[in-house]
């Protein structure tokens, strides 16, 4: 695992950035089978699917949900 993609351990879970997000579904992306990077992560396919629904809804911020519209209305020009 390289060591720009390790999550932080806190306590019970883990904690990663949204770079690291991003990192591990452009892997996906790219065509590596889910199950593969869930393997090289130690993680869970619905983890990846969270994410992933998560970056459809817009991410402003680490943790922070814009609605997709708004995301796709700032990118046009216009203002909400």
């Amino acid at each position: 695992m390289d060591t720009a993609v390790k999550p932080v351990q806190t306590g019970r879970g883990r904690r990663w950035s949204a770079e690291q997000k991003l990192i591990v579904l452009q892997e996906w992306q790219t065509g590596i089978p889910l199950e593969e990077i869930c393997r090289k992560y130690a993680m869970n396919a619905a983890q990846m699917y969270r994410w992933k629904r998560s970056l459809d809804q817009g991410l402003k911020e680490p943790g922070e949900l814009v609605p997709k519209s708004q995301v796709l209305g700032c990118r046009n020009g216009s203002r909400n």
